[in-house]
């Protein structure tokens, strides 16, 4: 398995014991950085991975 694949696989874990756990209610992003996989490509283009509802929020400012 090479780096990547542990990185994303980790990251995707992660995520997951973030969504679904009970402290993820106090746990608001403040920013896009906090999007999974968040990466900036220019001033008006970026990818991710699926950002949650609240995230939504964020990127409609942004």
């Amino acid at each position: 398995m090479s780096v990547n694949t542990l990185k994303t696989t980790s990251g995707y874990l992660l995520s997951l014991i973030r969504k679904y756990s009970p402290l993820s209610a106090q746990a608001k992003s403040k920013s896009l950085e906090d999007i999974y996989n968040y990466l900036p490509i220019s001033d008006r283009l970026s990818t991710s991975g699926q950002p949650s509802e609240a995230q939504f929020a964020l990127i409609k400012e942004a």
